[in-house]
């Protein structure tokens, strides 16, 4: 089985080895945008790690500049004749890769509305053969997208994060996807890597000073929540304050922190952490199989996954309600226990109460109370291996949705 993969890929490549470890693979080309394709060393890099490096000649990667020409094209389009203009050039521009590649049984496009993938669509699908296209979801919004309803109408089958997915896309374009759809998140990790990282054996800061211990594993760290695409989302600083005054210490792994525009609030987060010593600003964590930053993770009692979203921000909330972060999978595989509060994020509760594995709270006295639950062995801080999937979950479901 040939497979053909257009669309962005995230640092997280290492999950693709399971799919490629499938006998039935024969050969998987992904084409990525030329500023994306430095991901793919965590694939090269874990492969090594573990010894998988023969399963490499299966994949073939073309850095393609015209992709990134594509999400920069779509930041311009105002009028019709620009949106033909770009949608005849993405046609030729991949018409040889189509062309050249071995005959795909499965073009697989993914994974987000922001990465270009549902224009890249938009501008191939009708040259595709019918039959054998299958879009991946992962992030978008509740937003009237005519490129997005395309993909998801013209493609054949459909693979989604959870099923509420198909009444977001019911209630936003009027369409019932659930007789093309299949459910799997294709943030699930590598099997090999969530052994290896269970099987560490590190001992949680908590022991020393007995008191919880809780971080924050994001991209971004927003210092004001008017940001226009994810606002509250990724603005932690009104929790860390009620988790420190509720003598909860913070560690904050961030891989950029946004300073505000407007000078009075510049970084909260540094203010915080000069005047509480509660909060500690952590260097970024590489989580790749072999690092010493899957001990650090290690070290702590539970994780934060997002702050609520206001219902006023309605693309945003409603977005919120179907997302699975995909920071929840490494706290699972760490040992580090999720945390969320009621309401929030629907769908990690549900993952919550089907594994056993994580806090809900209504109110940070019952956060704090919870936390230290949890220090006592009262609250269960370790998750069956048997209870977590891997990306070989996804890849069965994949193989089989032509």
């Amino acid at each position: 089985m040939n497979i053909l993969r257009f669309g962005g890929i995230n640092p997280t490549t290492s999950r693709f080895l399971d799919l490629i470890n499938f006998s039935e693979v024969e050969s998987i080309t992904f084409v990525v945008d030329g500023n994306e394709k430095k991901y793919m060393d965590d694939l090269y890099s874990t492969a090594s790690y573990f010894g998988e490096t023969r399963c490499l000649e299966k994949i073939t990667v073309l850095d393609s500049p015209e992709l990134s020409k594509i999400k920069r094209g779509l930041r311009r389009i105002s009028r019709k004749f620009q949106l033909q203009g770009l949608l005849e050039y993405v046609y030729k521009s991949y018409k040889s890769i189509i062309d050249n590649s071995k005959k795909p049984d499965i073009v697989w496009i993914g994974d987000n509305d922001f990465d270009g993938s549902n224009f890249l669509f938009a501008g191939i699908y009708k040259y595709l053969q019918k039959g054998n296209t299958v879009r991946s979801y992962k992030e978008t919004r509740f937003d009237y997208k005519w490129e997005e309803k395309l993909t998801l109408d013209n493609s054949d089958r459909l693979i989604l994060p959870c099923k509420n997915y198909i009444s977001f896309f019911k209630n936003l374009y009027g369409e019932d996807y659930s007789n093309k759809t299949d459910f799997a998140d294709l943030d699930w990790r590598y099997s090999k890597t969530i052994e290896w990282v269970k099987n560490l054996n590190i001992k949680k800061l908590s022991i020393k000073d007995g008191k919880p211990h809780v971080c924050i594993l994001t991209g971004r760290a927003l210092s004001d929540p008017t940001e226009k695409r994810s606002g509250s989302r990724y603005y932690f600083v009104p929790l860390i304050e009620k988790l420190i005054k509720h003598g909860i210490k913070v560690h904050l792994h961030a891989m950029r922190i946004v300073e505000s525009k407007n000078p009075s609030i510049g970084n909260p987060y540094k203010r915080i952490a000069d005047e509480t010593g509660h909060l500690f600003i952590e260097k970024p964590l590489r989580l790749t199989a072999g690092s010493k930053d899957y001990e650090i993770l290690k070290r702590y009692d539970a994780g934060v996954l997002h702050p609520p979203v206001i219902e006023t921000k309605e693309a945003l909330h409603k977005f919120q309600e179907i997302n699975i972060p995909n920071r929840l999978y490494e706290y699972q595989i760490a040992d580090v226990v999720p945390i969320t509060e009621k309401g929030s994020t629907p769908e990690v509760e549900k993952i919550i109460e089907r594994t056993g594995f994580g806090i809900e709270f209504s109110t940070f006295d019952e956060l704090a109370f919870k936390l230290n639950e949890l220090l006592k062995g009262n609250i269960n801080g370790r998750l069956d291996i048997n209870k977590i999937n891997s990306f070989a979950d996804f890849s069965k479901i994949l193989l089989k949705s032509r």
